[in-house]
Order: structure tokens, then sequence, then C-alpha cells
């Protein structure tokens, strides 16, 4: 499926929660403020959506100038392990396409890399000033490896085929709540009144910071960020998001 750059008229349409049209025969309904619907199932899932079909697309920039869009969908909940997880499905265009799992209860949710691996716990109610939480028990070589690419998670290793991750969730184990506050995006001039920030040290000198809304999901995220550097080595903005169709 084709996306197209939102800009100019399609701004607007975002605006009035209009349906936009992709290729010739998808859709993927376009708003611009939460929507309960999105985020069923439980409290967690209100901080990141896993409705079947729920896709998110955003617009990367790295240090060296150069720039991409990535996507992340939604997909069926599948037998996993002792139980079912719903898939995640990412598409780079460097890396190509990969797939991830997700497992919630009401108050967390989990991240998989695989079908075989342990769950990151990436959301753990309540956001509120100062709570925090460990995403694993200890910390691994998964966890703070360098990436060439932390959208899809490919590592920076000698290895032909490397591993990769399909979440841009990395660092060292403890995430905390730092903030909620409006935020604005850039990309297509959006904003929203209320975007809880978490961080994740990445080493001793920089942090990782990830903006979640409600009813939204992850709107933004920054990797590598320093005091006199806050943009980091990589920002990322969502610029569109829906029901894909």
């Amino acid at each position: 499926m084709h996306l197209k750059k939102l800009l100019g008229l399609a701004l607007a349409l975002v605006l009035s929660g209009a349906i936009l049209l992709i290729g010739c025969s998808d859709t993927i309904e376009i708003v611009s403020q939460p929507n309960d619907s999105f985020a069923s199932g439980s409290e967690a899932l209100s901080w990141f959506p896993l409705a079947e079909g729920y896709q998110t697309v955003y617009n990367v920039k790295e240090a060296d100038g150069d720039n991409k869009t990535i996507s992340f969908i939604a997909g069926k909940s599948v037998e996993f392990q002792s139980g079912t997880a719903i898939e995640w499905l990412s598409n780079d265009p460097v890396s190509g396409s990969d797939t991830g799992y997700f497992q919630y209860t009401n108050d967390a949710v989990y991240y998989y890399d695989s079908k075989s691996s342990t769950g990151e716990k990436i959301i753990q109610l309540p956001l509120t000033l100062g709570n925090s939480w460990n995403r694993t028990e200890t910390i691994s070589d998964d966890l703070l490896t360098n990436f060439d690419d932390v959208i899809t998670g490919s590592k920076d290793t000698v290895i032909v085929i490397p591993l990769s991750k399909n979440l841009p969730i990395i660092g060292e184990v403890t995430m905390t709540v730092e903030e909620a506050t409006a935020l604005q995006l850039e990309e297509i001039d959006n904003s929203y009144s209320s975007a809880v920030r978490i961080s994740v040290p990445s080493s001793s000198t920089k942090t990782n910071y990830y903006w979640f809304v409600q009813g939204v999901g992850l709107v933004k995220y920054v990797i590598g960020a320093t005091d006199s550097y806050t943009n980091g080595e990589i920002v990322a903005e969502l610029v569109n998001y829906g029901i894909a169709q």
C-alpha cells in the first residue's frame, strides 16, 4: 500500500477528520484528535492503540540529513506462547517489512521481537509524573546495542543479516514519566493539548524520549538527545494515523 505525504490541502482534510484515498482501493481514516475506537480493549491500550488495522506513519529525520517515512500497523490476533498476541507489522523503505508482537493487560502493554522472545513492558499505568518501571528484569545486549536503524531496529553488527527490533523504544531498562504538556509537531503543523513524555537513558550522557497521546499512541520520539542537542541523533514525528482498509 502506497501512502501519500500529507501536504497543503490534505492538511485541512486532516483537521476536519476527513477520509483520504490512498492508491486505487485502500483508504485510511485521517484524524487529528484522539479517537476511543482505536484504543478499545484495556485502559493501557488507550495510550498505545492496537485495534486491527490501526496504522501509524512517521517522518524520520537523522542527524546526517537523511529523511524517510516509515509505518507500523496492528494486525490480527494470533496464537502466541501460552496465549494470544497482536501482530505488529513494520514497513521501512530501507530495511523492508518485519513482524513483532504485542500483549496487554488492563494496565500494561508488552512488546515481543518474536514468538520466542521475552516481553518488554513499554507502558505501565498510571502515567503520572515520576512513575517509572523496568522494561525487563535485567539489562541485556539487545537493550543497549547501538542501532543502525532504530526504526526497525537493525543493529550495528558484523552479521550479514542483522537482528531486528520493530519498535523504536531502546536504551537502558528504566522508563520514567517526566511530564505531561502540550506538544507542537513540526511536520504537519499539528498539536496536542496533552502529551506524556517518557525518558529512557541510552548512555551516561544521552537520553531517548517518547511522547504518547491518549487515544493516538506514540506521536514523537527522539533518540540520543543531550543537553546541548535536544533533537539527538534521530527525531521522528507522527504525520498520519487511522484505520487502514
